[in-house]
């Protein structure tokens, strides 16, 4: 995943696109040339916020919020939930709504802070939500747009993109930063005792020489493949036996979780953070439920790794399932009317 061009990132794309194309009118404030200005299909703003209370940038803000009016403003990011907020009191924009992305407390006083200063939150996770009322966030003022992503579309058939792949092994993919947090560890202590499986990597982090190490440790280089940064994402998943999604960190939503199913994959994900709000045991993917989520137990997911060699209508039906699940609550459809509810009921608080 290339810096600048995450999670939120292409929520605000996604969302500001399908706004758009319901005749909203939606702008975003983004640094020309970053990824997300060069991702965004609707009117961006070139300001840059040098620090958290830059004062070039309020200035930018008043001005630009003066000039367009806006019936509200939604922040996004963590470093941008100041100034922006600041700008619509100074220039008397009616209301000041946040996105909450991640399920992570507030540092120190910032939620008594960010309480006087916004309207409204929007959280795209009960997880997210819960966090926010442990933090004294008044439920009232918080409401619930479950996240969603556009489908993957792969160019390939399945036959051409496992075309590089050895037909005698299992092939499982996980995705996601080489990051300690995202779990590729478990996923590769998981598979050390099954010959018949290929574990691939994908991805780009500060954890990758550990994790490379450790495949060394077991000595698994013959089964263990690291891919590095893939713009074809949906080829490459798609040319996958399975998806694990081995996250030790409370995911706030859990975006390749849906993307794994748009695709019908079959998912192993430890049922951590909003990943339960997504999947359902046994129904549309395996949970590796444990007493303490942030340290499963690797033979818990070779156990069901095992399932889904043993069990090929398993699989198969799992993946289905999935697919289904996510055309029926995850389509960017659902997700921006989830959101314009949000919206309207906060825009109604008194």
């Amino acid at each position: 995943m290339h810096k600048d061009w995450g999670g939120i990132e292409r929520y605000i794309a996604f969302l500001t696109s399908e706004l758009s194309r319901k005749s909203q009118a939606v702008s975003v404030t983004a640094p020309s040339g970053s990824p997300l200005a060069q991702h965004l299909e609707v009117p961006s703003h070139n300001i840059r916020l040098a620090t958290k209370y830059d004062p070039i940038a309020l200035a930018s803000h008043i001005r630009l919020y003066k000039r367009e009016k806006p019936e509200f403003i939604v922040t996004h990011f963590s470093p941008d939930y100041i100034v922006p907020a600041l700008a619509a009191r100074i220039a008397k924009v009616p209301k000041n709504l946040m996105t909450r992305h991640v399920a992570v407390k507030f540092k120190g006083k910032r939620a008594e802070h960010y309480n006087r200063l916004y309207d409204g939150f929007v959280s795209i996770s009960q997880t997210v939500s819960d966090h926010l009322i442990a933090d004294g966030i008044p439920a009232a003022k918080i409401q619930l747009a479950l996240s969603g992503s556009p489908p993957l579309m792969p160019t390939l058939s399945q036959a051409e993109a496992k075309q590089s792949l050895s037909d005698s092994h299992f092939h499982i993919g996980v995705f996601g930063r080489l990051h300690w947090v995202k779990g590729q560890n478990v996923a590769i202590r998981a598979v050390s005792n099954l010959p018949q499986v290929v574990l691939h990597i994908f991805g780009e982090g500060p954890h990758e020489t550990e994790l490379r190490n450790l495949v060394a440790q077991l000595t698994l280089s013959n089964r263990v493949v690291f891919e590095g940064y893939k713009t074809d994402v949906a080829n490459h998943m798609l040319a996958m036996d399975a998806v694990i999604v081995p996250s030790i960190w409370k995911e706030a939503f859990g975006l390749t979780v849906v993307e794994a199913m748009s695709i019908g994959k079959p998912i192993i994900a430890n049922a951590t953070g909003g990943i339960p709000e997504i999947l359902t045991h046994n129904q549309n993917a395996l949970l590796i439920y444990s007493d303490d989520p942030e340290k499963p137990n690797p033979l818990d997911f070779e156990s069901a790794i095992k399932r889904l060699l043993e069990e090929k209508e398993l699989s198969q039906e799992l993946g289905r399932d999935a697919k289904a699940t996510f055309d029926s609550r995850f389509t960017l459809e659902h997700m921006t009317q989830r959101v314009i509810t949000a919206y309207q009921n906060l825009l109604d608080l008194k």
